[in-house]
C-alpha cells in the first residue's frame, strides 16, 4: 500500500478515501476536514461484525465464538 507518486499531495500525513469509504462517511468529493481518532477495541469488533464483506463478517464471528468456547472450556476444566 502507499502512493507510488501518481497522486499529488498524498504523503505520509494524508488520508485518501476510496469511493466506498467516502460513501460510508457521507463526504462529498473534494477537500474536506476530517478528525481521525483511534478506534476503541469494541468499535473495531462492531464495524467488522456489520461489514459488507462476508469473509470479514464470518471471520470475526467465528473468532469470537472460538474465544467464548475457549473460555468455557477453561472454566469447566477448573471446576
Amino acid at each position: 500500500m502507499g502512493n507510488p507518486g501518481t497522486i499529488k499531495h498524498l504523503d505520509a500525513k494524508s488520508i485518501a478515501l476510496d469511493y466506498d469509504a467516502a460513501d460510508q462517511l457521507r463526504v462529498r468529493y473534494g477537500d474536506v476536514e476530517l478528525i481521525v481518532t483511534r478506534a476503541k477495541w469494541y468499535e473495531v469488533y462492531y464495524v467488522l461484525w456489520n461489514d459488507k464483506d462476508v469473509s470479514n463478517r464470518v471471520s470475526i464471528r467465528l473468532s469470537l465464538v472460538g474465544c467464548l468456547l475457549g473460555v468455557i472450556g477453561i472454566l469447566t476444566a477448573f471446576l
